[in-house]
């Protein structure tokens, strides 16, 4: 009929994929704000911890700093050649699903995210109040117990680890509690609207790169008597002092601390650096609030694996300067 509407399909005609250009939505996101959303959702100095406690002792053939750049590099290759050419392709939404449908089939859009729906509910959430209640805070509470001199700290920490009870609290309640705490918190904030977030995202930004700009300074500056250091503290504790930590381990069977380089083992340790740099494209997400994003998607994913996998390398370079690698790989 010659009055009826037609609408354009899917890249029919000149290859347009929707009816219209504009989507009503006022982009908030700018390329800096989207940076350090990926940044942060990698968290590198809680990825550095992990690396330097567990990977020398799992692997001591194994060279940290060039699993670091190898990572990196693949990571910063993988987001710049897949995300962000989805996200510059289809800046009008975002999201695993939105790629992965499109791309291949709904179905397995679909599938994709329901998968991760359960991996950021029943997993990460759980977790990271789990780790905070079991790692963090008891470290924190023997440090500012040792340094302030208060034995309260101290005690509360052996019962968080020895008794896994608190204040007669089981722990998984405590954990329930402080990961439904999180998320309630996290909910007012959205609640809020965007522009808050973002306000609040960099205020948090600088103070995680004020904290580690303190700690890399340090290691510059004192990085030498660290040693001693560790020595005075050992002592307030009931320790191993510094020197007894490589013949404590060999005693206990481990031989690797000077174990000759393997870049097999060196390979083993990238699911390590993989924590820090692998999660980059929280940006792509949220595409259809990022502004110019066939550009700026670009800067903030491949940006963001860099400045992350530079600031690991970093404190792994000082840290490791400072005690020796064979006594990480021993401790």
């Amino acid at each position: 009929m010659a009055n009826e509407l037609s609408l354009p399909s899917d890249f029919a005609g000149d290859g347009q994929l929707f009816v219209r250009n504009a989507t009503g939505l006022v982009r908030e996101v700018s390329k800096w704000d989207a940076l350090i959303m990926n940044s942060l959702g990698m968290n590198v100095a809680l990825g550095a911890i992990f690396l330097l406690l567990q990977a020398p002792g799992n692997f001591p053939g194994g060279n940290m700093l060039l699993a670091i750049v190898i990572g990196t590099l693949v990571m910063a290759f993988t987001l710049l050649w897949v995300y962000s050419e989805f996200a510059a392709a289809m800046p009008r939404a975002g999201g695993d699903y939105v790629f992965v449908s499109r791309a291949l089939h709904p179905f397995l859009g679909w599938l994709l995210s329901w998968s991760q729906g359960i991996w950021l509910i029943f997993f990460w959430i759980g977790f990271n109040a789990w780790f905070a209640l079991t790692f963090a805070a008891p470290t924190a509470m023997v440090t500012i117990g040792t340094v302030t001199g208060s034995q309260g700290w101290i005690t509360a920490a052996n019962d968080l680890l020895a008794k896994y009870d608190f204040l007669g609290i089981h722990m998984q309640w405590l954990v329930f509690a402080f990961g439904t705490v999180l998320n309630v918190l996290f909910a007012l904030l959205l609640i809020f609207g965007g522009r808050v977030y973002w306000r609040v995202q960099k205020w948090l930004f600088l103070l995680a790169g004020l904290a580690i700009l303190i700690m890399v300074g340090l290691l510059i500056a004192r990085g030498s008597s660290l040693a001693a250091s560790w020595d005075s503290f050992a002592a307030k504790n009931g320790t191993l002092k510094y020197n007894q930590v490589i013949p404590a381990a060999q005693a206990a069977g481990f031989h690797g601390a000077n174990a000759p380089f393997s870049f097999t083992a060196t390979l083993l340790i990238l699911p390590w650096v993989f924590f820090v740099v692998g999660y980059a494209q929280g940006s792509a997400q949220i595409g259809g609030e990022v502004k110019r994003a066939s550009r700026s998607q670009y800067f903030a994913m491949v940006g963001g694996v860099l400045i992350n996998g530079l600031v690991l390398a970093v404190i792994v370079l000082l840290a490791t300067r400072a005690v020796g690698s064979s006594w990480f790989h021993a401790r």
